[in-house]
């Protein structure tokens, strides 16, 4: 009788250490899956706001060209000005 109240102990401890072991396989393997979503969301969003900040310095490049350009020909437009004042007068 000692004998088999002890196998249905050990018995009892096996089993529910393997329940015990299945559970926390369980939870490591969720909190690993969180931990992946979690990861992967926040290199979408770095990669976004990589985008987002290339997408800004593209348009502040090109603004910029924009006003030099404008700027490049209002200079010419006044020495143009300038050299016909000149061209006047010597003639």
């Amino acid at each position: 009788m000692k004998r088999i109240l002890s196998i249905l102990f050990i018995s009892g401890i096996l089993l529910s250490s393997v329940s015990c072991s299945n559970k926390t396989k369980k939870d490591a393997e969720d909190t690993y899956e969180d931990a992946k979503k979690e990861v992967n969301d926040a290199a979408n969003k770095a990669g976004d706001k990589v985008e987002e900040g290339a997408d800004k310095a593209k348009d502040a490049w090109d603004d910029t060209k924009k006003d030099v350009k404008e700027g490049a020909d209002k200079v010419k437009k006044e020495v143009k000005q300038a050299a016909d004042t000149v061209k006047k007068k010597l003639n």
